[in-house]
């Protein structure tokens, strides 16, 4: 199997850059990220449990939501409107 540690030479990104971190991850994680090819059985992405884990991620936070949710709003809590609270960096 190629090995992609050994086919970027350092320093042809500026560290610290998007695409340096991208690199890196890709780097860090390689075993994870090509073992669908050792192992047919393993998916090649996790969007089956993305899709799985997403409507309870939304149930959990509509239900932290509604003690202190607007009445007047709770249509900005159904699912076609509902975005995730933006947390403060």
């Amino acid at each position: 199997m190629l090995c992609l540690a050994h086919k970027i030479p350092d320093r042809l990104v500026a560290d610290g850059g998007a695409t340096a971190n991208a690199i890196d991850y890709s780097l860090n994680h390689w075993a994870a990220l090509t073992r669908h090819l050792l192992d047919g059985a393993v998916p090649v992405d996790n969007n089956h449990l993305e899709r799985q884990i997403k409507p309870w991620a939304y149930l959990r936070d509509v239900l932290e939501r509604l003690p202190t949710h607007l009445n007047s709003r709770i249509d900005d809590l159904l699912p076609h409107r509902w975005q995730p609270l933006q947390t403060p960096d």
